[in-house]
């Protein structure tokens, strides 16, 4: 009983950090951040995520994640300044001050809540590993035991997979995600055995790389996705404001109508995201 109370507790704790609601918790973020302009919110993407974020062919950020933004600054009047870098960068830019948030399907890890604090979810998203077509050897996860597995630098992925195997059984090959292609190539000519996506962009991928690869196995894990912001008193208020727009955004069906806009159906239907997140948490 002891030990149930406390992990309750434990869960409680964390999601008063995610809703933002510990307004004394700061960091030297706070003296070093540079001063956000009035009527602005920079964001930082490195837009090469299909469907969430990405580069359209007149080199314009789209996706999900981006038409999110742009309605969240139309109703807070504030206009949304994007900066592209690289994911592994991204962060990097927020820690500065020279952004105040991030996204790219963002998703809400133990090490990342330490650091920032993370709006209202706006998306869950199951991953399953991919491998080629031709492949018949892998098809849970412990088949990856010895095996290599490919990942993005930067991206959340590595500590799912660090909690999942703290063995170390799996041997992680990480590359610069820049490109759509990057790690399916990487899979496809054989330089890792696998690698691992989100179920509801794989077919878009398939589809853009023509690469012969396919999904395998169980869900390993869901993400549970929300927006980043610093631990200092901008960052608070910010992302309080953030929040309050994500829930009226869900409850009046917005939310859903971008999420059909870009995948032709609502994924998030039927789910529930403060179940998911609790789930999430207990894991931590």
């Amino acid at each position: 009983m002891n030990r149930i109370l406390k992990i309750l507790i434990t869960v409680m704790s964390i999601i008063s950090i995610i809703s933002c609601s510990n307004s004394n918790n700061k960091t030297n973020n706070s003296n070093t951040a540079a001063e956000n302009t009035s009527g602005v919110i920079r964001v930082a993407t490195p837009g090469a995520y299909p469907i969430f974020s990405e580069v359209n062919d007149n080199g314009e950020l789209q996706g999900y994640d981006i038409d999110i933004w742009e309605e969240i600054g139309r109703r807070l009047g504030k206009k949304v300044e994007w900066t592209q870098v690289a994911m592994d960068g991204c962060f990097g830019a927020l820690d500065a001050g020279k952004v105040d948030s991030v996204t790219q399907q963002i998703s809400i890890t133990k090490a990342r809540m330490e650091k920032y604090y993370f709006s209202e979810p706006y998306f869950l998203s199951p991953y399953k590993l991919y491998v080629p077509g031709t492949n018949s050897s892998i098809n849970k996860f412990e088949d990856m035991y010895g095996k290599k597995l490919a990942l993005a630098l930067g991206s959340a992925a590595h500590e799912y997979i660090k909690r999942l195997d703290p063995e170390g059984k799996i041997e992680i090959v990480s590359f610069r995600s820049d490109s759509l292609v990057t790690l399916p190539n990487n899979v496809a000519n054989g330089k890792a055995d696998a690698s691992i996506q989100s179920v509801v962009t794989f077919d878009d991928r398939i589809k853009k790389t023509g690469l012969d690869l396919k999904l395998v196995g169980d869900v390993v894990y869901t993400e549970v996705n929300a927006f980043p912001f610093r631990k200092d008193e901008e960052g608070k208020k910010l992302c309080d404001d953030v929040s309050k727009t994500l829930l009226e955004m869900r409850e009046d069906g917005t939310l859903e109508n971008i999420a059909v806009k870009w995948f032709g159906y609502n994924p998030m239907e039927g789910l529930d995201f403060q179940a998911e997140l609790e789930k999430l948490l207990a894991t931590f």
